[in-house]
């Protein structure tokens, strides 16, 4: 159902992992080994997340980890949305 209300599967899982999950702080790598999901795909869906703002970045290194945006505007309502709808499995399962 997810995914039909969010256009992208890359989208969906990365929200149901940083919404979920909000004290996480993971890197690209790390998020494709997590979700199985394509490192292109990842790349370009977090670009697009953090340029709406619902995602912040931080480079340690010459990584670069993400973590959810506490203070997003409709950020408990988008948790909300997934916690209804949605029967996410656990990350790193």
């Amino acid at each position: 159902m997810l995914t039909h209300l969010f256009s992208s599967r890359t989208r969906v899982k990365l929200l149901e992992l940083f919404l979920l999950h909000p004290e996480r702080e993971v890197h690209v790598r790390e998020i494709c080994r997590i979700t199985g999901l394509n490192i292109n795909a990842v790349r370009r869906e977090l670009a697009n997340l953090e340029e709406l703002g619902l995602l912040r970045s931080r480079w340690a290194g010459n990584a670069r980890f993400y973590t959810v945006n506490l203070v997003f505007p409709v950020y408990h309502e988008l948790t909300g949305i997934l916690v209804k709808l949605g029967k996410p499995e656990e990350p790193g399962r």
